[in-house]
């Protein structure tokens, strides 16, 4: 009966210098052999200092502050809702006050000379609209303070 020869290793059967080359791989040695070699190689030994002996303490609050109070699901996402609508009227209220301000500003550095019929127009559209937008915002807040005081 003949031996099937892998022809992955065949080459290493012919080719005695491969051979010889993985016999002169040392042993793997423990690690406790290999701690005696690199005392050996330093000559300096390692001596601790004042900063190995710092520890920062670990404070732990107190039971009733871990507790953790658990609200439905629907209601975060009703925060969530409620947090997006607050940065848009967070937006509205920096363009429509900025736009106020302007118009404002327009004004002052004219000399109130340009002050005509549709500045006052677009000034008390753009004021009534900053403030109705403060409404709004606060609103939103007030009923976010609802929702986290009953959970």
């Amino acid at each position: 009966m003949s031996r099937h020869k892998n022809k992955s290793t065949e080459w290493l059967e012919k080719d005695d210098s491969v051979q010889s080359e993985f016999n002169n791989y040392p042993e793997p040695t423990s690690a406790s052999s290999l701690e005696g070699t690199f005392e050996s190689q330093n000559s300096t030994t390692w001596q601790p200092s004042e900063r190995d002996n710092l520890y920062a303490p670990i404070i732990l609050p107190s039971q009733k502050d871990l507790a953790v109070k658990l609200a439905p699901i629907y209601q975060k996402e009703r925060l969530d809702e409620y947090e997006e609508d607050q940065n848009i009227f967070s937006i509205l209220i920096g363009l429509f006050a900025g736009a106020f301000l302007g118009i404002l500003c327009d004004w002052a550095t004219n000399g109130f000379k340009i002050i005509n019929g549709i500045s006052v127009v677009f000034i008390s559209f753009f004021f009534l609209l900053s403030v109705g937008s403060i409404f709004w915002y606060v609103k939103i807040q007030n009923r976010k303070r609802k929702i986290v005081k009953k959970y």
